[in-house]
């Protein structure tokens, strides 16, 4: 057994003693079914969405300048394949759009969203 599988296992096992602490985020990713040249729009097909697990680490109020909000969450890498195909992040009714680069070790996904208020 290598330690690849363990630290997998440790990972999964943590996500799942963390209970309430982690909250389940709507992961949506908007297809495009072409671009009408015409009216420069592009057409939308249905939205797929992706539901995991995910714990909220850092928040940051925005300053009274500042018209942004941060969050930063952590994922298991293993529920979210390619993350880059995903556009917006939805927790509690809120719905951030994430910050790129993101960092990704391989067992967990650590993502800053963003949000303007």
């Amino acid at each position: 057994m290598g330690y690849s599988g363990l630290v997998k296992r440790q990972a999964r096992k943590a996500f799942s003693l963390a209970k309430d602490l982690a909250v389940d985020i709507t992961l949506t990713k908007k297809s495009s079914t072409g671009f009408n040249f015409g009216t420069l729009e592009a057409g939308m097909g249905v939205a797929q969405t992706l539901i995991v697990k995910g714990i909220i680490v850092d928040k940051t109020k925005r300053s009274s300048e500042s018209k942004v909000m941060k969050t930063q969450v952590i994922m298991l890498s293993e529920d979210v394949s390619s993350f880059s195909d995903f556009d917006t992040l939805s927790i509690n009714g809120l719905t951030y759009l994430p910050e790129r680069p993101l960092k990704d070790d391989g067992y967990t996904l650590t993502v800053t969203l963003v949000k303007e208020v």
